[in-house]
Order: structure tokens, then sequence, then C-alpha cells
């Protein structure tokens, strides 16, 4: 890997890491404040609206709050598949820069689309 890309990929580190940190924390506890949450619907009494609510974390020193959205853990998912090498090397990379925890990250229910929408999938085993 050029020291280029790695220097890019340790800025998302620290700078987005804890972001997704805190999605997939409000999401998880979301999540499971509504078990009975049927799988194809993103749990919204608007179903066009895109976050489900909004979450504090400390950015580079400063408390800030973001909106959570399933599009990004839908996107978490697809970094998670495309790393997710026979050989490992995805894992090794992502480790090597700091951003390992990208690939354990999940919430209790997958995130699918479903009609260019995000929905929640049915329950992790």
């Amino acid at each position: 890997m050029p020291d280029t890309l790695a220097a890019l990929l340790a800025f998302v580190a620290r700078d987005y890491l804890p972001e997704v940190r805190a999605y997939v924390a409000y999401a998880d506890q979301w999540l499971a404040e509504r078990p009975d949450l049927v799988a194809g619907t993103n749990g919204l009494a608007d179903p066009g609206q895109r976050a489900i609510g909004k979450t504090g974390l400390t950015w580079r020193g400063v408390e800030i709050e973001v909106a959570v959205m399933p599009y990004r853990l839908y996107l978490l998912q697809k970094v998670q598949a495309a790393a997710a090498s026979p050989d490992g090397e995805g894992r090794v990379l992502l480790e090597r820069v700091g951003l390992g925890d990208l690939l354990t990250l999940t919430t209790r229910r997958p995130v699918e689309r479903l009609g260019h929408q995000e929905v929640w999938g049915d329950a992790r085993r």
C-alpha cells in the first residue's frame, strides 16, 4: 500500500471511526427498544424519513451531535463485505491503518435495501 493511501486511511480512522462507533451504538439501542420491529420496514412513522434519531460524540475534542441514518450502516456493511477476503488481506490492511474496528461494528439487525429505501432485516443470530 502506498504511504499516501495509508496516511489517508489513518486520517479516516481518526475522523470517521468515532462517528461510526456512535452510529452503531445508537442504532443498536434503538433496535433493542423495538423488539417487535417488522423486518423489511424502517420502523418510522414516516417511511420516507432517513434518520432514526441523533447521537452525540466527541470529534477532535469537540462534542457534536449527528443524525443517525441507517444508510451509513448499510455502507459499513459494504466495507465489511469487501474486506472479508479469504486470505485476510482486507483485515490486515484495515488494522494497519487503525480501521480494524470497522470489521466488527454491527447492529443487532442488518440494514437492507427495499424499494430504494433502507429497511431493517431479520435479527442477526
